[in-house]
Protein backbone atom coordinates (compact mmCIF):
# COMPACT_ATOMS: atom_id res chain seq x y z
CA UNK A 1 0.00 0.00 0.00
CA UNK A 2 1.77 3.64 -1.10
CA UNK A 3 1.07 6.43 0.94
CA UNK A 4 -1.10 7.95 -1.00
CA UNK A 5 -3.46 4.92 -0.84
CA UNK A 6 -2.48 5.01 3.35
CA UNK A 7 -4.40 8.59 3.50
CA UNK A 8 -7.63 7.33 1.56
CA UNK A 9 -7.58 4.39 3.91
CA UNK A 10 -7.73 6.55 6.71
CA UNK A 11 -9.84 9.19 5.29
CA UNK A 12 -13.03 6.63 4.91
CA UNK A 13 -12.35 4.77 7.87
CA UNK A 14 -12.57 7.76 10.02
CA UNK A 15 -16.16 8.70 8.13
CA UNK A 16 -19.70 7.86 9.06
CA UNK A 17 -22.74 6.35 7.81
CA UNK A 18 -23.42 9.22 4.87
CA UNK A 19 -27.14 9.78 3.97
CA UNK A 20 -27.19 6.35 1.25
CA UNK A 21 -25.74 4.37 4.09
CA UNK A 22 -22.42 3.95 2.41
CA UNK A 23 -19.75 3.43 5.01
CA UNK A 24 -15.65 3.13 4.33
CA UNK A 25 -14.23 -0.20 4.13
CA UNK A 26 -10.98 -0.54 5.44
CA UNK A 27 -9.20 -2.87 2.82
CA UNK A 28 -7.88 0.43 1.17
CA UNK A 29 -8.65 1.45 -2.44
CA UNK A 30 -8.36 -0.58 -5.26
CA UNK A 31 -8.36 0.61 -8.86
CA UNK A 32 -12.30 0.30 -9.91
CA UNK A 33 -13.97 -2.27 -7.80
CA UNK A 34 -13.71 0.11 -4.36
CA UNK A 35 -13.83 3.70 -6.18
CA UNK A 36 -17.61 3.70 -4.56
CA UNK A 37 -15.94 4.30 -0.99
CA UNK A 38 -14.20 6.89 -2.16
CA UNK A 39 -17.40 8.84 -3.51
CA UNK A 40 -20.41 10.07 -1.49
CA UNK A 41 -23.55 11.69 -3.06
CA UNK A 42 -25.06 15.04 -1.56
CA UNK A 43 -29.08 14.61 -2.02
CA UNK A 44 -29.20 18.12 -0.68
CA UNK A 45 -27.02 19.75 -2.94
CA UNK A 46 -27.16 16.84 -5.54
CA UNK A 47 -23.75 16.38 -5.86
CA UNK A 48 -20.99 13.72 -5.60
CA UNK A 49 -18.48 14.48 -2.95
CA UNK A 50 -15.17 13.38 -3.24
CA UNK A 51 -14.03 12.15 0.37
CA UNK A 52 -10.62 12.46 -0.03
CA UNK A 53 -10.04 16.11 -1.29
CA UNK A 54 -13.62 17.40 -0.83
CA UNK A 55 -14.35 18.23 -4.56
CA UNK A 56 -18.02 18.68 -5.98
CA UNK A 57 -19.06 17.19 -9.13
CA UNK A 58 -22.66 17.26 -10.60
CA UNK A 59 -21.87 14.59 -12.82
CA UNK A 60 -20.79 10.79 -11.63
CA UNK A 61 -18.36 10.50 -14.23
CA UNK A 62 -16.69 13.71 -13.62
CA UNK A 63 -16.21 12.32 -11.01
CA UNK A 64 -14.87 8.95 -11.76
CA UNK A 65 -12.24 10.78 -13.74
CA UNK A 66 -11.16 12.92 -11.08
CA UNK A 67 -10.87 9.67 -8.18
CA UNK A 68 -8.14 8.45 -10.64
CA UNK A 69 -5.79 10.73 -8.90
CA UNK A 70 -6.46 9.20 -5.74
CA UNK A 71 -6.41 5.66 -6.33
CA UNK A 72 -3.26 5.06 -9.09
CA UNK A 73 -5.75 4.04 -11.99
CA UNK A 74 -4.50 4.32 -15.59
CA UNK A 75 -6.45 2.69 -17.80
CA UNK A 76 -5.12 4.52 -21.01
CA UNK A 77 -2.00 3.20 -22.89
CA UNK A 78 0.05 4.39 -25.67
CA UNK A 79 0.48 1.83 -28.35
CA UNK A 80 3.70 2.91 -28.78
CA UNK A 81 5.29 2.94 -25.76
CA UNK A 82 3.02 1.51 -23.59
CA UNK A 83 2.87 4.22 -20.81
CA UNK A 84 -0.27 4.59 -19.41
CA UNK A 85 -2.51 7.63 -18.22
CA UNK A 86 -5.60 8.45 -15.88
CA UNK A 87 -7.36 10.42 -18.75
CA UNK A 88 -8.09 10.09 -22.13
CA UNK A 89 -6.99 13.46 -22.92
CA UNK A 90 -3.42 12.93 -21.57
CA UNK A 91 -2.99 10.28 -23.55
CA UNK A 92 -3.86 12.72 -26.78
CA UNK A 93 -1.44 14.99 -25.65
CA UNK A 94 1.22 12.12 -25.07
CA UNK A 95 0.92 10.40 -28.47
CA UNK A 96 1.76 14.00 -30.08
CA UNK A 97 5.47 13.27 -29.10
CA UNK A 98 5.36 10.61 -31.31
CA UNK A 99 3.37 12.50 -34.44
CA UNK A 100 5.43 15.63 -33.97
CA UNK A 101 2.30 16.89 -33.73
CA UNK A 102 2.41 20.83 -32.49
CA UNK A 103 -0.95 22.91 -32.66
CA UNK A 104 -0.70 25.66 -30.72
CA UNK A 105 1.58 28.24 -32.65
CA UNK A 106 3.43 31.62 -31.51
CA UNK A 107 1.54 34.71 -33.43
CA UNK A 108 4.85 36.49 -32.31
CA UNK A 109 8.06 34.27 -33.21
CA UNK A 110 5.76 31.34 -34.70
CA UNK A 111 6.97 28.56 -32.67
CA UNK A 112 4.99 25.74 -32.57
CA UNK A 113 3.93 23.54 -29.07
CA UNK A 114 2.31 20.48 -28.15
CA UNK A 115 -0.07 21.80 -25.57
CA UNK A 116 -1.61 25.28 -25.05
CA UNK A 117 -0.37 26.03 -21.39
CA UNK A 118 3.13 25.73 -22.52
CA UNK A 119 2.26 27.94 -25.27
CA UNK A 120 1.38 30.27 -22.57
CA UNK A 121 4.29 30.33 -20.45
CA UNK A 122 6.11 31.30 -23.64
CA UNK A 123 3.76 33.86 -24.49
CA UNK A 124 4.94 35.75 -21.17
CA UNK A 125 8.54 35.58 -22.52
CA UNK A 126 7.56 38.58 -25.08
CA UNK A 127 4.74 40.09 -23.25
CA UNK A 128 6.83 40.02 -19.97
CA UNK A 129 4.23 38.91 -18.22
CA UNK A 130 5.04 38.36 -14.18
CA UNK A 131 1.59 36.96 -12.44
CA UNK A 132 3.82 35.17 -9.57
CA UNK A 133 5.19 37.65 -7.39
CA UNK A 134 7.68 36.22 -4.11
CA UNK A 135 6.08 37.60 -0.95
CA UNK A 136 8.72 38.61 0.96
CA UNK A 137 10.69 40.45 -1.83
CA UNK A 138 8.28 41.39 -4.72
CA UNK A 139 10.00 40.54 -6.93
CA UNK A 140 8.07 38.93 -10.30
CA UNK A 141 8.13 35.87 -12.03
CA UNK A 142 6.56 34.90 -15.16
CA UNK A 143 5.91 30.78 -14.19
CA UNK A 144 5.35 29.54 -10.97
CA UNK A 145 8.37 26.79 -10.68
CA UNK A 146 10.36 30.00 -11.05
CA UNK A 147 8.76 31.76 -8.20
CA UNK A 148 9.31 28.15 -6.33
CA UNK A 149 13.14 28.26 -7.03
CA UNK A 150 13.27 31.52 -5.96
CA UNK A 151 11.94 31.11 -2.32
CA UNK A 152 14.40 28.97 -1.34
CA UNK A 153 17.06 31.92 -1.51
CA UNK A 154 14.83 32.96 1.34
CA UNK A 155 14.12 30.31 3.14
CA UNK A 156 18.35 29.40 3.22
CA UNK A 157 17.23 26.12 4.19
CA UNK A 158 20.59 23.68 4.42
CA UNK A 159 21.72 21.52 1.96
CA UNK A 160 23.13 17.74 1.79
CA UNK A 161 26.04 17.26 4.24
CA UNK A 162 27.65 14.98 1.94
CA UNK A 163 26.33 11.69 3.57
CA UNK A 164 25.93 8.56 1.51
CA UNK A 165 22.91 8.58 -1.00
CA UNK A 166 22.68 5.37 0.40
CA UNK A 167 22.04 5.63 3.81
CA UNK A 168 18.47 5.81 4.10
CA UNK A 169 17.80 6.14 7.76
CA UNK A 170 19.76 9.99 7.17
CA UNK A 171 17.83 10.57 3.71
CA UNK A 172 14.11 10.19 5.13
CA UNK A 173 15.19 12.24 8.19
CA UNK A 174 15.84 15.19 5.91
CA UNK A 175 12.53 14.65 3.52
CA UNK A 176 10.36 14.53 7.20
CA UNK A 177 11.97 17.62 8.55
CA UNK A 178 10.90 19.86 5.02
CA UNK A 179 7.56 18.16 4.31
CA UNK A 180 4.42 18.39 6.70
CA UNK A 181 0.77 17.34 5.86
CA UNK A 182 -1.68 19.07 6.54
CA UNK A 183 -5.30 16.92 7.00
CA UNK A 184 -7.61 19.38 6.78
CA UNK A 185 -6.78 19.72 2.80
CA UNK A 186 -5.53 16.64 2.32
CA UNK A 187 -2.36 18.59 0.93
CA UNK A 188 1.49 17.64 1.28
CA UNK A 189 3.48 20.74 2.07
CA UNK A 190 6.99 21.75 1.43
CA UNK A 191 8.31 23.86 4.23
CA UNK A 192 11.09 25.20 2.13
CA UNK A 193 9.10 26.59 -0.22
CA UNK A 194 5.60 27.30 -1.46
CA UNK A 195 5.17 24.01 -3.30
CA UNK A 196 2.18 21.65 -2.74
CA UNK A 197 0.98 18.59 -3.90
CA UNK A 198 -1.60 15.51 -3.34
CA UNK A 199 1.16 12.57 -3.37
CA UNK A 200 3.34 11.96 -1.08
CA UNK A 201 6.22 10.50 -3.78
CA UNK A 202 5.77 13.55 -5.77
CA UNK A 203 6.84 15.57 -2.95
CA UNK A 204 9.90 13.57 -1.84
CA UNK A 205 11.28 13.85 -5.94
CA UNK A 206 10.74 17.70 -4.93
CA UNK A 207 12.65 17.99 -1.69
CA UNK A 208 15.58 16.34 -3.17
CA UNK A 209 16.02 19.80 -4.46
CA UNK A 210 16.61 21.15 -1.17
CA UNK A 211 18.33 18.48 1.06
CA UNK A 212 20.75 17.26 -2.36
CA UNK A 213 19.84 13.87 -2.52
CA UNK A 214 21.02 12.61 -5.70
CA UNK A 215 19.83 8.68 -5.24
CA UNK A 216 20.23 7.99 -9.04
CA UNK A 217 23.85 7.13 -10.75
CA UNK A 218 24.85 6.47 -14.12
CA UNK A 219 26.32 2.78 -14.23
CA UNK A 220 28.96 4.21 -16.88
CA UNK A 221 30.66 7.11 -15.36
CA UNK A 222 28.90 7.14 -12.00
CA UNK A 223 27.71 10.44 -11.94
CA UNK A 224 24.67 10.90 -9.92
CA UNK A 225 21.17 12.68 -10.49
CA UNK A 226 18.12 14.10 -7.82
CA UNK A 227 15.63 12.59 -10.89
CA UNK A 228 15.34 9.71 -12.73
CA UNK A 229 14.34 11.28 -15.91
CA UNK A 230 17.70 13.83 -15.80
CA UNK A 231 19.53 10.32 -15.90
CA UNK A 232 17.72 8.96 -19.06
CA UNK A 233 18.47 12.38 -20.74
CA UNK A 234 22.03 12.06 -19.54
CA UNK A 235 22.51 8.88 -20.58
CA UNK A 236 21.01 9.28 -24.02
CA UNK A 237 23.29 12.33 -24.84
CA UNK A 238 26.63 11.60 -23.12
CA UNK A 239 27.02 7.73 -23.69
CA UNK A 240 23.88 6.98 -26.22
CA UNK A 241 25.53 6.90 -29.93
CA UNK A 242 21.86 6.89 -30.99
CA UNK A 243 20.98 10.19 -32.41
CA UNK A 244 17.12 10.45 -33.80
CA UNK A 245 16.76 14.27 -33.64
CA UNK A 246 17.54 15.66 -36.78
CA UNK A 247 17.40 19.15 -37.76
CA UNK A 248 16.03 20.18 -40.97
CA UNK A 249 18.62 22.71 -41.57
CA UNK A 250 21.80 21.57 -41.59
CA UNK A 251 21.03 17.45 -40.83
CA UNK A 252 22.67 17.18 -37.40
CA UNK A 253 21.49 15.28 -35.31
CA UNK A 254 20.64 14.98 -31.72
CA UNK A 255 19.79 12.64 -28.54
CA UNK A 256 16.85 14.40 -27.66
CA UNK A 257 14.30 16.55 -28.74
CA UNK A 258 15.09 19.25 -25.82
CA UNK A 259 18.96 19.41 -27.52
CA UNK A 260 17.05 19.66 -31.06
CA UNK A 261 15.58 22.69 -29.89
CA UNK A 262 17.91 24.85 -28.58
CA UNK A 263 19.95 23.76 -31.56
CA UNK A 264 17.08 24.95 -34.00
CA UNK A 265 16.97 27.97 -32.39
CA UNK A 266 20.83 28.74 -33.99
CA UNK A 267 19.34 29.16 -37.66
CA UNK A 268 16.48 31.63 -36.89
CA UNK A 269 17.75 35.11 -37.43
CA UNK A 270 14.88 36.68 -36.21
CA UNK A 271 15.51 38.84 -33.05
CA UNK A 272 12.53 41.19 -32.18
CA UNK A 273 14.03 42.40 -28.94
CA UNK A 274 16.57 45.31 -29.21
CA UNK A 275 19.00 47.28 -27.09
CA UNK A 276 18.40 50.78 -26.76
CA UNK A 277 22.09 51.06 -25.80
CA UNK A 278 24.23 49.31 -28.11
CA UNK A 279 21.69 48.19 -30.78
CA UNK A 280 22.46 44.55 -29.98
CA UNK A 281 19.39 41.71 -30.69
CA UNK A 282 17.50 39.00 -28.64
CA UNK A 283 15.50 36.36 -29.75
CA UNK A 284 13.68 36.49 -26.14
CA UNK A 285 13.55 39.82 -23.49
CA UNK A 286 15.21 37.40 -20.96
CA UNK A 287 18.29 37.84 -23.32
CA UNK A 288 17.34 41.23 -23.60
CA UNK A 289 16.99 42.07 -19.79
CA UNK A 290 20.29 40.20 -18.97
CA UNK A 291 22.43 42.01 -21.26
CA UNK A 292 20.82 45.49 -20.06
CA UNK A 293 22.88 44.40 -16.63
CA UNK A 294 26.02 44.81 -18.38
CA UNK A 295 25.07 48.72 -19.33
CA UNK A 296 23.38 49.28 -15.98
CA UNK A 297 26.14 47.96 -14.24
CA UNK A 298 23.51 45.09 -12.22
CA UNK A 299 24.70 42.64 -10.89
CA UNK A 300 22.04 40.74 -8.65
CA UNK A 301 23.90 37.58 -7.50
CA UNK A 302 26.21 37.51 -5.00
CA UNK A 303 28.70 34.79 -4.18
CA UNK A 304 28.68 34.47 -0.44
CA UNK A 305 32.14 33.01 0.23
CA UNK A 306 34.17 35.85 -2.34
CA UNK A 307 31.25 38.11 -2.46
CA UNK A 308 31.93 38.75 -5.91
CA UNK A 309 28.72 39.52 -8.11
CA UNK A 310 27.35 38.77 -10.99
CA UNK A 311 24.68 39.56 -13.81
CA UNK A 312 23.27 35.95 -14.13
CA UNK A 313 22.23 32.80 -12.18
CA UNK A 314 23.81 30.58 -14.34
CA UNK A 315 27.40 32.00 -14.11
CA UNK A 316 27.15 32.24 -10.43
CA UNK A 317 26.63 28.81 -10.29
CA UNK A 318 29.24 27.67 -12.64
CA UNK A 319 31.49 30.62 -10.12
CA UNK A 320 30.52 28.28 -7.12
CA UNK A 321 32.88 25.58 -8.45
CA UNK A 322 35.61 27.23 -8.68
CA UNK A 323 35.41 27.41 -4.54
CA UNK A 324 34.63 23.87 -4.53
CA UNK A 325 37.15 22.41 -7.21
CA UNK A 326 33.91 20.74 -8.79
CA UNK A 327 34.41 19.87 -12.67
CA UNK A 328 31.56 18.11 -13.62
CA UNK A 329 32.30 18.04 -17.33
CA UNK A 330 34.44 15.65 -18.50
CA UNK A 331 36.22 15.64 -22.08
CA UNK A 332 35.61 11.79 -23.28
CA UNK A 333 38.89 12.06 -25.19
CA UNK A 334 41.73 13.32 -22.54
CA UNK A 335 39.42 13.37 -19.46
CA UNK A 336 39.95 17.37 -18.67
CA UNK A 337 37.30 18.48 -16.28
CA UNK A 338 35.54 21.96 -17.05
CA UNK A 339 32.84 23.95 -14.81
CA UNK A 340 30.38 24.36 -17.30
CA UNK A 341 28.89 22.40 -20.75
CA UNK A 342 30.17 25.44 -22.87
CA UNK A 343 33.26 25.85 -21.57
CA UNK A 344 33.53 21.57 -22.92
CA UNK A 345 31.77 22.29 -25.63
CA UNK A 346 34.57 24.64 -27.19
CA UNK A 347 36.98 22.33 -25.56
CA UNK A 348 36.05 19.57 -27.52
CA UNK A 349 36.58 21.50 -30.63
CA UNK A 350 40.55 21.31 -30.46
CA UNK A 351 40.22 17.76 -30.60
CA UNK A 352 36.88 17.38 -33.93
CA UNK A 353 39.08 20.56 -35.33
CA UNK A 354 35.63 21.91 -35.65
CA UNK A 355 34.91 25.74 -36.49
CA UNK A 356 31.66 27.01 -36.90
CA UNK A 357 32.43 30.95 -36.79
CA UNK A 358 33.06 31.93 -40.76
CA UNK A 359 34.26 35.38 -41.53
CA UNK A 360 31.88 36.66 -44.54
CA UNK A 361 34.71 38.75 -45.72
CA UNK A 362 37.92 36.65 -45.92
CA UNK A 363 36.11 32.75 -45.43
CA UNK A 364 38.81 32.30 -42.29
CA UNK A 365 37.07 30.05 -39.65
CA UNK A 366 37.36 30.40 -35.69
CA UNK A 367 36.27 27.98 -32.75
CA UNK A 368 34.98 30.62 -30.47
CA UNK A 369 32.19 33.44 -31.31
CA UNK A 370 34.76 36.18 -29.84
CA UNK A 371 37.64 35.54 -31.46
CA UNK A 372 35.40 35.79 -34.81
CA UNK A 373 34.13 39.12 -33.63
CA UNK A 374 37.89 40.12 -32.49
CA UNK A 375 38.71 39.06 -36.12
CA UNK A 376 36.02 41.63 -37.54
CA UNK A 377 38.01 44.11 -36.32
CA UNK A 378 40.78 44.07 -38.30
CA UNK A 379 38.62 44.80 -41.49
CA UNK A 380 36.79 47.38 -40.01
CA UNK A 381 40.32 48.55 -38.62
CA UNK A 382 39.13 48.84 -35.15
CA UNK A 383 40.93 49.36 -32.30
CA UNK A 384 39.02 49.45 -29.00
CA UNK A 385 41.89 48.99 -26.61
CA UNK A 386 43.82 52.27 -25.96
CA UNK A 387 47.03 52.62 -23.99
CA UNK A 388 46.42 55.35 -21.28
CA UNK A 389 50.10 55.67 -21.72
CA UNK A 390 51.19 55.99 -25.55
CA UNK A 391 48.11 55.90 -26.94
CA UNK A 392 48.69 52.60 -29.01
CA UNK A 393 45.74 50.73 -29.77
CA UNK A 394 44.68 47.30 -30.03
CA UNK A 395 42.27 44.57 -30.65
CA UNK A 396 42.37 42.16 -28.00
CA UNK A 397 42.70 43.78 -24.34
CA UNK A 398 45.21 40.66 -23.45
CA UNK A 399 47.37 42.52 -25.93
CA UNK A 400 46.84 45.74 -24.31
CA UNK A 401 47.52 43.88 -21.07
CA UNK A 402 51.12 42.47 -22.14
CA UNK A 403 51.87 46.08 -24.27
CA UNK A 404 51.52 47.88 -20.46
CA UNK A 405 54.86 45.59 -19.78
CA UNK A 406 57.00 47.60 -21.61
CA UNK A 407 55.80 50.87 -20.07
CA UNK A 408 55.58 48.97 -15.86
CA UNK A 409 59.07 46.90 -17.33
CA UNK A 410 57.10 43.87 -15.67
CA UNK A 411 58.44 40.80 -16.44
CA UNK A 412 56.51 37.88 -14.67
CA UNK A 413 57.71 35.09 -16.41
CA UNK A 414 61.24 33.69 -15.07
CA UNK A 415 63.22 30.83 -16.89
CA UNK A 416 63.77 28.36 -14.18
CA UNK A 417 67.35 27.43 -15.48
CA UNK A 418 68.86 30.94 -16.44
CA UNK A 419 66.37 33.32 -14.49
CA UNK A 420 65.86 35.32 -17.47
CA UNK A 421 62.63 37.04 -17.44
CA UNK A 422 60.04 37.51 -20.16
CA UNK A 423 57.06 39.95 -20.28
CA UNK A 424 55.02 37.37 -22.40
CA UNK A 425 54.61 33.33 -21.82
CA UNK A 426 55.23 32.43 -25.39
CA UNK A 427 58.27 33.86 -25.03
CA UNK A 428 59.61 32.19 -22.10
CA UNK A 429 58.16 28.76 -24.10
CA UNK A 430 60.12 29.63 -26.97
CA UNK A 431 63.04 31.00 -24.69
CA UNK A 432 63.59 27.41 -22.83
CA UNK A 433 64.20 26.21 -26.20
CA UNK A 434 67.61 27.31 -26.53
CA UNK A 435 68.29 25.11 -23.13
CA UNK A 436 66.60 22.21 -24.65
CA UNK A 437 67.63 22.83 -28.80
CA UNK A 438 64.05 21.84 -29.38
CA UNK A 439 63.77 23.59 -33.05
CA UNK A 440 59.61 22.33 -33.81
CA UNK A 441 59.52 24.69 -36.57
CA UNK A 442 60.48 23.71 -39.78
CA UNK A 443 60.88 25.59 -43.40
CA UNK A 444 59.39 23.54 -45.60
CA UNK A 445 61.74 24.57 -48.75
CA UNK A 446 64.74 24.39 -46.82
CA UNK A 447 64.32 22.03 -44.07
CA UNK A 448 65.84 24.90 -41.73
CA UNK A 449 64.39 24.60 -38.25
CA UNK A 450 63.39 27.53 -35.71
CA UNK A 451 62.55 27.38 -32.10
CA UNK A 452 59.16 29.83 -32.72
CA UNK A 453 56.75 30.40 -35.63
CA UNK A 454 57.63 34.00 -35.97
CA UNK A 455 61.15 33.73 -36.52
CA UNK A 456 59.87 30.97 -39.23
CA UNK A 457 57.71 32.76 -40.39
CA UNK A 458 60.71 36.17 -40.92
CA UNK A 459 62.61 33.12 -42.44
CA UNK A 460 60.02 32.32 -45.05
CA UNK A 461 60.75 36.19 -46.49
CA UNK A 462 64.38 35.18 -47.98
CA UNK A 463 62.72 32.35 -49.93
CA UNK A 464 59.59 34.95 -51.02
CA UNK A 465 61.92 38.22 -51.17
CA UNK A 466 58.48 39.72 -49.81
CA UNK A 467 59.36 42.88 -47.70
CA UNK A 468 55.98 44.20 -46.56
CA UNK A 469 57.67 47.39 -44.20
CA UNK A 470 58.29 49.93 -45.71
CA UNK A 471 59.91 53.65 -45.46
CA UNK A 472 57.19 56.66 -45.69
CA UNK A 473 60.26 58.70 -46.80
CA UNK A 474 62.20 56.66 -49.44
CA UNK A 475 59.74 54.19 -49.77
CA UNK A 476 62.75 51.10 -49.06
CA UNK A 477 61.07 48.13 -48.26
CA UNK A 478 62.49 45.64 -45.40
CA UNK A 479 61.53 42.23 -44.73
CA UNK A 480 61.27 42.91 -40.76
CA UNK A 481 60.09 45.59 -38.50
CA UNK A 482 63.14 46.26 -36.40
CA UNK A 483 64.95 46.63 -39.87
CA UNK A 484 62.31 49.60 -40.92
CA UNK A 485 62.78 50.95 -37.15
CA UNK A 486 66.64 51.30 -38.03
CA UNK A 487 66.42 52.57 -40.60
CA UNK A 488 64.01 55.96 -39.99
CA UNK A 489 66.89 56.46 -37.66
CA UNK A 490 68.74 57.78 -41.06
CA UNK A 491 65.97 60.11 -41.54
CA UNK A 492 65.92 61.52 -37.83
CA UNK A 493 68.84 63.40 -35.68
CA UNK A 494 68.36 60.11 -33.35
CA UNK A 495 71.66 58.86 -31.81
CA UNK A 496 70.89 55.92 -29.62
CA UNK A 497 74.35 54.01 -29.58
CA UNK A 498 77.08 56.21 -27.52
CA UNK A 499 80.96 54.97 -26.88
CA UNK A 500 81.67 54.39 -23.45
CA UNK A 501 85.20 55.47 -24.35
CA UNK A 502 85.08 58.44 -26.13
CA UNK A 503 81.31 59.52 -25.65
CA UNK A 504 80.77 59.57 -29.55
CA UNK A 505 77.14 58.29 -30.82
CA UNK A 506 76.19 56.93 -33.55
CA UNK A 507 72.90 56.18 -35.30
CA UNK A 508 73.56 51.96 -35.02
CA UNK A 509 75.20 49.61 -33.24
CA UNK A 510 77.19 48.36 -36.76
CA UNK A 511 78.83 51.86 -36.78
CA UNK A 512 79.35 52.00 -33.18
CA UNK A 513 81.00 48.66 -33.38
CA UNK A 514 83.40 49.55 -36.29
CA UNK A 515 84.19 53.08 -34.16
CA UNK A 516 85.27 50.91 -31.30
CA UNK A 517 87.64 48.80 -32.66
CA UNK A 518 89.24 51.88 -33.71
CA UNK A 519 90.56 52.16 -29.85
CA UNK A 520 92.28 49.07 -29.92
CA UNK A 521 90.68 47.57 -27.17
CA UNK A 522 91.14 44.40 -25.83
CA UNK A 523 88.12 42.79 -25.84
CA UNK A 524 86.43 43.83 -28.68
CA UNK A 525 83.65 41.66 -27.98
CA UNK A 526 82.41 44.15 -25.18
CA UNK A 527 78.44 44.77 -26.01
CA UNK A 528 78.04 48.33 -26.24
CA UNK A 529 75.53 50.04 -24.40
CA UNK A 530 72.15 51.73 -25.20
CA UNK A 531 71.36 55.56 -24.47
Amino acid sequence: MNAMEEHVEIAIASSNADNCGNVGTSNGTKQNSDWKSIVQYDKSKRKYLCRVCDKEYLRLEVMRRHIRCHTGERPFTCDECKQTFAQRHHLKIHKRSHSGERPYSCYICTKTFAVSHALKRHIRTHTDERHFACSVCTRQFTNSSTLTEHMYTHTKVPLSDGSSTSDSTAQDAKWKSIIRYDASRRQYICEACPKQCSGLQEMKCHVRCHTGERPFACDVCQRTFAQPHHLTVHKKRSHSSERSYSCNSCSKAFADSCALKLHVQTHSRERPFVCEVCNKQFRKVRGLKEHMRIHSGDRPFACFICDRRFTQSSILKAHMRTHSDERPYSCSVCNKGFINSSSLKIHMRTHSGERPYMCEICSRSFSQSYRLLAHMRAHLDERPYACTTCGRRFLYSSNLKVHMRTHSGERPFMCEICSHKFARSYDLVAHRRIHSGERPHTCTLCSKKFISSSKLKVHMQTHSGERPFMCEICSHKFAQSHHLAAHMRIHSSELPYGCHVCDAKFKTRVTLIKHVSKHNLDDTSEQPSVL
